[in-house]
């Protein structure tokens, strides 16, 4: 096989840019905006050598030459991420075929996503859903699978799989009830006698680093420049939803706001630099949304006191945080709440 026909391996990263999207939901068209991705790409040698148990303090035993299950699996592990995800790992297991070198079972299985739906009595959408959980906590990793040779098939998902399953870190000893915490220290306290060694638990696992990094290994593939008409699209549909979210009482607050400020400046200034603009009010401040940086930097450098004054004169010393943000930019500027 040439080298231009071998499979590729790659993983989804998010762009930071969102696409505006249409579906059909009762029947009508519904706009919204989904989040870009692009794909890293990851030589075959790199997805081989891969593997998942670096990850986590692993327990004292490993995964056989059968489809078997660690009791601390199903005892301890399925009250935290869910039986249904654990029943997809065993799944995953199930699909493990040939040995390595050293006759140990492989770490990587790849059965369609169909194929584990059927086999579940699942649908492919909730079978995605328990990946995720699995993904999420160490379990797999994925990589998606081209092949030139397969055209008419759509790219596949190689699944990399923890060959030890292990030890609950403390954060998730916490999630489990007072019964399960004591079956829990029983078990340590008999492995610690068995094994003449110590066993901590780490405080908690979080290896978000670790795994951007893996991201680095790979190759990006070639960015694209978001089209004029997609970036026009994408501010029509945000700005459509924030306006969404103005309830009555946003706008009650807001004009009483204008009318208090336009007895100290000009009219046509606040027609010009803050009428354009609306505020959502919430739990952790008063959001103002100026139509583009320009204005929201005029609001930011000339109106701030008046803003400050005009809101604790309607909502008294219950003053919040005033955030001014930029309806055609996804930045904003934080403004110091009112003491």
């Amino acid at each position: 096989m040439g080298e231009q026909n071998k499979p590729r391996y790659y993983r989804y990263q998010r762009t930071g840019n969102m696409i505006p999207r249409t579906r059909k939901r009762g029947g009508k068209d519904q706009e919204y905006l989904e989040s870009e991705v692009t794909k890293i790409f990851f030589d075959e040698e790199y997805v081989k050598n891969f593997s998942l148990d670096r990850f986590g303090l692993p327990i004292h035993s490993k995964i056989g030459n059968y489809t078997t299950v660690e009791n601390y699996l199903l005892d301890f592990w399925s009250p935290v991420i869910g039986g249904e995800a654990v029943y997809t790992f065993i799944l995953l297991i199930r699909h493990c075929y040939g040995y390595d070198a050293d006759g140990n079972k492989r770490d990587f299985s790849f059965p369609e996503l169909e194929t584990l739906a059927e086999k579940w009595g699942k649908t492919v959408p909730t079978i995605k859903k328990y990946l995720d959980i699995l993904e999420d906590h160490y379990f797999i990793y994925r990589f998606w699978r081209s092949d030139p040779d397969h055209y008419h098939t759509d790219d596949s998902i190689l699944y990399k799989l923890r060959t030890s399953v292990p030890y609950l870190s403390e954060e998730h000893l916490l999630k489990l009830s007072p019964k399960l915490q004591s079956q829990h220290d029983r078990f340590l306290k008999q492995l610690m006698g068995k094994y003449n060694e110590t066993i901590e638990l780490p405080e908690k696992y979080d290896f978000s680093d670790e795994f951007s990094k893996i991201l680095e290994e790979g190759s990006p593939a070639p960015r694209r420049q978001m089209l004029p008409e997609e970036i026009e699209e994408y501010h029509r549909i945000r700005e459509a939803q924030l306006q969404s979210k103005i309830k009555p009482s946003d706008e009650e607050i807001w004009g009483m706001v204008l009318e208090i400020i336009s007895k100290k400046v000009a009219f046509h200034s606040v027609q010009t630099w803050l009428q354009p603009s609306f505020c959502i009010l919430d739990e952790a401040g008063v959001h103002i949304y100026a139509p583009n940086r320009f204005v929201a930097e005029w609001i930011r450098s000339r109106y701030i006191p008046l803003l400050e004054e005009a809101f604790q004169q309607i909502n008294g010393d219950d003053m919040k945080t005033i955030y001014i943000h930029i309806v055609r930019d996804r930045e904003y500027v934080q403004l110091p709440s009112v003491k």
